[in-house]
């Protein structure tokens, strides 16, 4: 199958047919290939090597990293730089995951159906449920986390039924992402609040609020834990 590999040394590799001439044989070569055609951009199935980070692609990324921005968004460059750096804190996620997320909406008889070309981007840990978010985490404190790619194409439907918001898967496939379905969707998941300074500024906004939050929740209730049962039911609009 002809592919991109990102390896984890931050080279991109590109499997192809070649047919020889002389023998009239093909066969599969591989080799090392700098800022990827149109084609290959959009065409080609991309993967990430086993243990392969987004420190990888940043350091692919690097030698063409105006070029990126003319694709990504004027931001990416700065993204490219922060990861590349050192980090204080690096998050103890076990990997990030690429996937799809495909919606049909059907609330208050409106029908909505949103299939967005690129890949979303979150975090993981081992044993967890969860998965986390990373638009306020800094890039350098997640560039050594390995990249996986989940290419599981769901569509879930979603609606309200007495009053409580319903998810149901209702088709299921399997579709290989091209490079720029990947890569675009990191940087859109990254600049999600915009340039590194105003993630930082609407990191630091939030944490002010959750702290006030806390401070009013101490001051009603004290060390007194909440009974969730008592608090009135929030309903989805």
């Amino acid at each position: 199958m002809e592919k991109l590999t990102l390896k984890k040394n931050g080279t991109l590799e590109l499997t192809y047919w070649h047919c020889d001439e002389d023998s009239e044989e093909g066969f599969y070569k591989k080799e090392c290939v700098g800022f990827p055609t149109v084609f290959q951009m959009h065409n080609v199935p991309f993967f990430f090597e086993k243990g392969a980070t987004l420190r990888s692609l940043f350091k692919y990324m690097w030698a063409d990293r105006d070029l990126w921005s003319i694709h990504l968004g004027e931001n990416a460059k700065d993204f490219i730089v922060e990861g590349l750096l050192p980090a204080e804190t690096p998050q103890k996620l076990d990997y990030l995951e690429c996937y799809w997320c495909v919606t049909y909406d059907t609330f208050e008889g409106e029908k909505e159906l949103e299939v967005p070309n690129f890949m979303w981007l979150h975090g993981f840990e081992e044993g967890d449920d969860n998965t986390y978010s990373i638009s306020f985490l800094k890039t350098n404190e997640i560039s050594n986390i390995p990249v996986i790619i989940n290419s599981k194409w769901t569509l879930t439907h979603s609606y309200l039924k007495d009053d409580k918001y319903v998810r149901d898967s209702i088709l299921e496939d399997d579709v290989l992402p091209n490079m720029f379905q990947v890569v675009y969707g990191i940087f859109y998941e990254l600049g999600w609040y915009g340039a590194p300074e105003k993630r930082d500024e609407e990191g630091s906004r939030l944490n002010k609020a959750v702290g006030e939050l806390d401070n009013m929740l101490d001051e009603d209730f004290g060390n007194e834990d909440i009974d969730i049962s008592e608090l009135p039911e929030i309903k989805k609009p």
